[in-house]
């Protein structure tokens, strides 16, 4: 009798930081949303404390700085509470196939091996 295994290796790693994926992704996932910095605070990083709000804010648009930098995302540039922010932001042709490249990467290679059992003494 054979008995199947599951061997799981990590996928290759991209370009760019963990946030920045995820950006990409949330935006790639809502097109029709109108989407800012603050609710991909809250889609990304609801399980924060009040006390690491201002942190998850700054990686957040840190992260959405660094993907307009880079063209593949847009958005308006807005003051609010004091504070910069974006608004409106959506993907770039050039974003959205780094999205669709993203996606397509392997995140887990799952490898099944049948591996024959030895056999039983008696």
């Amino acid at each position: 009798m054979e008995e199947e295994r599951a061997l799981t290796l990590p996928g290759s790693k991209g370009k760019y930081s963990e946030i920045e994926e995820a950006i990409l992704k949330y935006l790639y996932e809502h097109p029709d949303w109108s989407i800012g910095t603050m609710s991909l605070v809250q889609a990304l990083k609801s399980e924060v404390k009040d006390e690491e709000s201002e942190k998850a804010f700054s990686d957040i648009q840190y992260g959405v700085e660094t993907l307009i930098a880079d063209k593949l995302i847009k958005g308006k540039r807005v003051l609010a509470s004091q504070v910069i922010q974006f608004v409106q932001l959506e993907l770039t042709p050039k974003g959205e196939a780094e999205a669709i490249l993203q996606k397509r990467r392997v995140g887990e290679i799952n490898i099944i091996s049948s591996i024959p059992r030895p056999p039983r003494e008696k």
